[in-house]
């Protein structure tokens, strides 16, 4: 099942780099199950005040719920020193649609991992 944990939000700017920087040192370099994810929508001319979506943290391939045992701890952790929610979904692998699951972090508080993997149908 691959999976995506993004902060949530568009408004990453004082913080995209040092979350960046951090995600890739914890992912480290070899490492074909996670990938750092840091991608910023072009601004939508339509809506010149609204604020392009941003996608930053993870996508992450796993097999059973316990791989997310230690990605959940430590995206906690960033969640936690920014202030900032992460958003917990599932890529289609056919067609690569996103869909948001749920929420943890400052805001909405530490991840239940049986919870998640209840949500992720495990």
């Amino acid at each position: 099942m691959k999976l995506y944990f993004y902060i949530d939000g568009s408004d990453l700017e004082d913080i995209a780099e040092p979350v960046a920087t951090a995600l890739a040192e914890w992912i480290g370099e070899a490492n074909d199950k996670i990938t750092l994810v840091n991608h910023r929508a072009e601004a939508n001319a339509a809506k010149p005040y609204a604020l392009p979506d941003w996608d930053l943290g993870i996508h992450l391939t796993v097999k059973s719920k316990t791989e997310l045992k230690d990605p959940l701890a430590f995206l906690y952790g960033i969640a936690k020193q920014y202030k900032r929610d992460f958003v917990i979904g599932m890529i289609d692998p056919k067609t690569g649609e996103h869909e948001d699951v749920c929420y943890f972090g400052n805001e909405e508080g530490r991840p239940d991992l049986y919870e998640i993997a209840n949500y992720l149908d495990f």
